[in-house]
């Protein structure tokens, strides 16, 4: 968890509103075997802990075109 929070502190940034800087959520890239795993990442911050997070949403990611990768 260490690494990832300072990994958060250099490179995590706040999805915000179209027309201004308003946040509206995060995006976090997680590394993780299964959806258990990931959402452990979560059960500590923070924002989450203290209810300052409406919600979590983990979701999961493949390559489109893998096979044209070989």
């Amino acid at each position: 968890m260490v690494k990832a929070t300072q990994q958060c502190r250099q490179g995590c940034r706040f999805i915000t509103q179209k027309d201004n800087d308003q946040p509206v959520g995060a995006l976090w890239i997680v590394v993780a075997a299964n959806e258990d795993e990931a959402s452990k990442v979560f059960a500590t911050d923070p924002f989450w802990v203290f209810g300052l997070r409406a919600s979590v949403e983990v979701l999961s990611w493949s390559l489109a075109f893998e096979d044209m990768l070989t």
